[in-house]
C-alpha cells in the first residue's frame, strides 16, 4: 500500500464506517476518521504559512487525543478474534509467497517439454532458450521508435510532432456537419491561428508566452483568412496527449497531462478579459488534440514554407 491508497481509503471511510458500532463508539470512530483526513490534507501541503502551521499543530494534538481514546476505550470495549479459516488462509498465503516454494514450479512447467528421459540437460537447454528470447525481446522494445517528450518548461504546452494520424479537413467537416461543436469549424480555427502567426512574424519569429496576442489585430473575414492561412495538404494531425506546463501554488514547476480519450478530460480556464462574465472561470471538455502545418501568405511572410 502506498500513500495515495491511504488517502483514497480515508476519503471514503467515514460513510463506510457509519453506524457500524453503537454510540458513543460510532461518534468516536467518525471523529477519528475526520481528524485523520484533516491531518493528512494539512501534511500534504507543500507551502505552509503561520496560520496553516498553527492549524496543523492543533489538529495533531486533537488527533493524538482521539487515537489514545480509540486505543484505550473503543478497542478495549470489543473482543475481536481472527476466524480460523482466515488464520489458515494467511499461513497458506505466506507459504506460497516463499521464494523456495515458488522455484520448483518453474521446473515442473518445463518438464512436459522434455522427452522424460535424460531430462536434466533438456531443462538446462530450455532455460537458456527462454533467457535468450527475453534478451531479444528487451532489445526490440528498447529499439522501438518513440516520440520523445521534450523537457521545455518555458513552453506553455507541448504537443507531439508525429503525423501518424492525419485528418482530412473536408471529410471531417462533412462528418460533423450536424454537430454544434463543429459549427463553422474551419473559419474559427483560422481566426484563432492567424493572430498567433502574425505575432510570431511581428516578433522576428519568436513566440513569447508573455506577449499579448490580442494586440495583433487582424481581418478575420472569410476571404482574408482563406488567402492568408492555408493548411498544407488540407489536413491536420491528431494526437491523444497534450502536456501543459504551469507554476503551482508553492512556486514549483508542474506539468499536467490531458488525454482526449480519458474520462477525466474536463478543464477549467480563466475567463478572457474581453468576455463579459460575472464568473471568473469557464469550463470545457477536451474533444480532441491536433496540430497543423500552416502556410502563411500574408504580410511579413518570408517564404511559403509551413
Amino acid at each position: 500500500m502506498v500513500a495515495r491508497d491511504f488517502k483514497d481509503l480515508l476519503q471514503c471511510a467515514i460513510p463506510a464506517f457509519e453506524a457500524l458500532l453503537p454510540d458513543p463508539h460510532n461518534s468516536q470512530v467518525a471523529q477519528l476518521l475526520f481528524l485523520l483526513v484533516h491531518w493528512h490534507s494539512l501534511a500534504k501541503l507543500r507551502l505552509h504559512t503561520d496560520e496553516t502551521l498553527a492549524v496543523f499543530k492543533k489538529v495533531t494534538i486533537c488527533l493524538s487525543i482521539e487515537l489514545r481514546t480509540f486505543a484505550n476505550v473503543t478497542c478495549t470495549s470489543f473482543s475481536t478474534k481472527e476466524l480460523q479459516h482466515e488464520a489458515e488462509a494467511c499461513k497458506r498465503h505466506q507459504a506460497r509467497n516463499n521464494a523456495s516454494a515458488r522455484e520448483h514450479r518453474t521446473s515442473k512447467r518445463r518438464f512436459p517439454q522434455t522427452n522424460k528421459r535424460n531430462f536434466m540437460p533438456q531443462l538446462a537447454s530450455i532455460e537458456q532458450r527462454q533467457t535468450h528470447i527475453r534478451q531479444i525481446r528487451t532489445e526490440i522494445e528498447t529499439q522501438k521508435k518513440l516520440d520523445p517528450v521534450p523537457d521545455v518548461p518555458d513552453q506553455h504546452h507541448i504537443i507531439g510532432k508525429t503525423q501518424n494520424f492525419p485528418v482530412d479537413i473536408v471529410p471531417f467537416v462533412q462528418r460533423h456537419s450536424n454537430d454544434p461543436a463543429a459549427a463553422d469549424f474551419v473559419h474559427k480555427l483560422k481566426s484563432h491561428l492567424l493572430p498567433h502567426i502574425q505575432m510570431m512574424h511581428g516578433c522576428s519569429g519568436r513566440l513569447d508566452q508573455d506577449l499579448d496576442v490580442s494586440r495583433f489585430k487582424c481581418d478575420c473575414s472569410l476571404a482574408h483568412l482563406d488567402s492568408n492561412v492555408i493548411f498544407k495538404g488540407d489536413r491536420f494531425y491528431k494526437h491523444m496527449i497534450m502536456r501543459l506546463n504551469f507554476t503551482s501554488y508553492d512556486m514549483r514547476h508542474e506539468t499536467e497531462v490531458l488525454n482526449s480519450r480519458s474520462s477525466n478530460r474536463n478543464i477549467m480556464m480563466l475567463v478572457s478579459e474581453d468576455t463579459p462574465s460575472d464568473h471568473a472561470y469557464c469550463y470545457a471538455r477536451v474533444l480532441g488534440i491536433f496540430h497543423a502545418n500552416i502556410i502563411y501568405t500574408g504580410p511579413r511572410s518570408i517564404d511559403y514554407l509551413p
